[in-house]
């Protein structure tokens, strides 16, 4: 199934490729090859075999799945959000205002074919955004370079994961305080997880947004790797749930649209990010959310846009995930989703000590729920409209606009947001910058034993 999807992609990707004007780069292909749907038809269906005919059209998809044959046709004259369905009569609208009937022609397949079918203002938009992404790595800040790893004085523990811990420390120079995220290279190289570790540290040192959590610096010894990074000292969303219960809607509006803007900038530069959820949600001192975690992030290369790899913390997987079918940045919709619903109520949809009962849940969906009735009807249509299994109808997938356009944010102002002339809904308590009372307590012990490593696959750090 893996081999097949892998195939199918690459094939897609390089037909747009093809088909697409030069000013766009190949790797702002990958969203547009994600906006496809399969309708299959018969042996030896009429097809159509036109180019590209205009960027700001829908654009139709067509992939044979057994004749192995691509092409693209773009067609205009249809709504927003409405499907092109295959027809005898078919015109194309020419870049200079002609209308013009297309040629029609056999495709043959003893087994039938698939019509890759696409939603019709998606395509504008995503390569509306192509050309004006920078997706290059800012210049590191010098100013954080002096900041040696023997100053740093470790205050208290506060988060465990994975592969190590994360302590507040303070410079013995200046009394700066940071979080230092410290990674045993030996159980990390035991489970095999140096691909993401690396890619970790590279997709967050390139990160310049106000609601992701910046990475100053890095450091390795023999046993170990430390990640230098800003200290929001407010704890997180899932301990804020836990103790306070849901959260009403404005509150759960405002982290949301923290989600939404930090989702946006990563998947402008194609990085999938496969982690949201409360715990990696954590708070400013002056009440700013940002997201944390970035070691199932990944930047999806220019070849197939899609990854195969099954991460992701169980009750927040996309059903495609689930499926093995490959996913791309669609999955962070789908999360978004699960997040909204479990601030609103305090508790993820699905929900199971057993893993497989969780997976068969997603995979029937959230037509399956029972809503809870404090729930607005706006905000259900939200969550269903993000939690959609069809990946490419989720909403905000290709234009994240169209989520804030969404009625539950109707009265939401994006633009004092982002400036921060918005007040935020918790500002936690705290007596400084040190003050840990936002955090559970854990012990100073690492479970995992260290070891010496110095085979070299770390030499970016």
């Amino acid at each position: 199934m893996r081999f097949n999807g892998c195939k199918r992609w690459h094939l897609l990707s390089d037909t747009i490729e093809t088909a697409t004007p030069n000013e766009i780069s190949s790797a702002n292909i990958l969203p547009i090859a994600d906006l496809r749907g399969n309708d299959k038809y018969t042996k030896a269906e009429k097809v159509l075999r036109n180019k590209l005919a205009s960027l700001y059209r829908l654009v139709d998809l067509f992939q044979w799945s057994q004749g192995i044959y691509n092409h693209i046709t773009a067609v205009s004259r249809y709504a927003s959000g409405d499907y092109h369905r295959l027809t005898t009569d078919f015109e194309l609208w020419q870049s200079d205002g002609r209308w013009v009937r297309t040629e029609r022609s056999f495709a043959d397949s003893t087994k039938g074919c698939f019509h890759q079918k696409m939603i019709v203002d998606q395509l504008s938009r995503t390569l509306q955004k192509a050309c004006t992404v920078d997706d290059g790595t800012p210049e590191r800040d010098e100013e954080f370079d002096e900041v040696q790893l023997n100053e740093l004085q470790v205050i208290d523990t506060i988060g465990l994961g994975g592969f190590g811990r994360v302590q507040l420390v303070r410079s013995c120079r200046d009394e700066r305080v940071f979080a230092l995220k410290v990674m045993n290279k030996k159980h990390i190289v035991e489970t095999k997880q140096q691909e993401h570790i690396n890619s970790e540290r590279e997709i967050l040192l390139a990160c310049q947004c106000p609601f992701i959590v910046t990475l100053y610096r890095t450091y390795r010894d023999s046993q170990r790797l430390y990640m230098l990074m800003e200290c929001c000292i407010g704890g997180d969303m899932y301990t804020l749930i836990r103790d306070r219960g849901r959260l009403d809607e404005p509150t759960v509006r405002y982290y949301c649209a923290a989600a939404l803007e930090a989702l946006d900038y990563l998947h402008q530069r194609s990085i999938v990010y496969r982690d949201l959820k409360p715990e990696n949600m954590v708070i400013q001192r002056n009440g700013t959310p940002k997201l944390v975690d970035f070691g199932f992030a990944k930047r999806l290369n220019n070849t197939d846009g899609q990854t195969w790899t099954f991460c992701g913390t169980a009750e927040y997987v996309a059903p495609e995930i689930v499926l093995n079918n490959g996913h791309g940045i669609s999955v962070d919709i789908w999360a978004l989703g699960i997040f909204m619903y479990e601030l609103l109520t305090g508790s993820p949809p699905f929900v199971s000590s057993n893993p497989t009962a969780v997976y068969n849940a997603i995979l029937r969906g959230v037509e399956s729920l029972v809503w809870p009735k404090y729930l607005s009807e706006d905000a259900v249509n939200l969550i269903f409209n993000f939690c959609r299994a069809e990946p490419h109808r989720r909403l905000g997938y290709g234009r994240i606009e169209d989520a804030r356009e969404a009625p539950w944010f109707s009265l939401f102002d994006f633009d004092a947001f982002r400036t921060f002339r918005m007040q935020p809904p918790f500002i936690p308590t705290v007596r400084s910058d040190t003050d840990t009372k936002n955090f559970d307590h854990y012990p100073m012990l690492d479970r995992f034993a260290v070891g010496i490593d110095e085979s070299g696959w770390d030499s970016t750090f």
